[in-house]
């Protein structure tokens, strides 16, 4: 875009309504820094060669540190998954538009998106069953292989229809955990003999 072609140290950049993080360090072609205006949090882009042909574009963002104490820190940790995905989308549209190939459309985005958010409830649901859970196997478990499924899901890339399988398999690993030591519906309810 023409009009973020001569930022200098000092510009501000634009990251949410009404928020501005300053330009701190910039080399053309090389690096952009910026830094919030408390100072805590941080944007860097690099870019960096690969071969004759080729350039790697790291963006990487440092947040301050969490206010475990703070009524706000369930606000803090959403700010940080959408982040993560949000991120993880931006760059994805760069690499398309690198690569020559058209982005995804806004339709796939937001679906995929929206299966990210839904993963991501089930690996919190999940974490919170492993901690209030008496029997902590099928909760372990299913905590490890969300995990895992997390890890391929950021590093493969799969298409939609997997990221959904991914998804409904978290949930499905949440139901296996939850249930672990529920009593068998109607047990309980059955009148004792004698």
């Amino acid at each position: 875009m023409p009009e973020w072609q001569f930022l200098k140290i000092g510009d501000g950049v634009p990251i949410w309504r009404n928020l501005e993080f300053p330009v701190v360090a910039l080399e053309p072609r090389q690096y952009l820094v910026l830094v919030s205006p408390s100072r805590q949090d941080s944007m860097a882009l690099g870019l960096y060669p690969v071969d004759a042909t080729h350039t790697r574009l790291v963006w990487r963002i440092h947040l301050g540190p969490y206010s475990w104490g703070s009524p706000w820190i369930f606000a803090q940790l959403v700010t940080d998954l959408a982040d993560f995905l949000a991120v993880r989308q931006n760059l994805c549209g760069i690499k398309a538009r690198a690569e020559g190939r058209v982005p995804e459309s806004p339709k796939h985005v937001y679906t995929e998106l929206l299966l990210w958010m839904a993963y991501f409830v089930a690996i919190l649901a999940t974490e919170i069953v492993l901690l209030l859970r008496k029997a902590l196997m099928r909760p372990l478990l299913a905590a490890a292989a969300t995990g895992l499924l997390t890890a391929w899901l950021v590093l493969l890339q799969p298409p939609l229809w997997l990221t959904t399988v991914g998804t409904l398999a978290s949930w499905a690993l949440l139901r296996w955990a939850v249930r672990a030591d529920w009593p068998k519906a109607g047990k309980e309810l059955q009148p004792q003999a004698g």
